[in-house]
């Protein structure tokens, strides 16, 4: 699991389904990454996940999709300690 993060569309956790290429990224079981809690930053959230993940705002998972970036991307290893709280986000819906 990873997160990637694009300039243009925001963050995203989710299966790295290929390398891409340098402007595509493709993810399965994606969700997107609106606010996170409990974490500085990305590279803490990927490393030790959020210690507070209820208040996580993170949309439930699409099967797949495909990041686009003409700016490039960062790629965050997402750990098996962060996974377990991603597993504890609930999804964030409009009510």
């Amino acid at each position: 699991m990873v997160i990637v993060k694009t300039a243009e569309h925001g963050s995203y956790y989710g299966a790295l389904d290929s390398e891409g290429t340098d402007t595509m990224k493709t993810l399965t079981n994606a969700r997107q990454i609106h606010y996170y809690h409990g974490a500085l930053t990305l590279n803490e959230l990927a490393s030790n996940g959020s210690k507070d993940p209820k208040l996580c705002r993170v949309k439930a998972p699409v099967a797949k999709i495909d990041l686009m970036s003409n700016m490039g991307f960062e790629l965050y290893d997402v750990s098996e300690t962060a996974q377990k709280s991603f597993d504890e986000m609930p999804n964030w819906e409009q009510k």
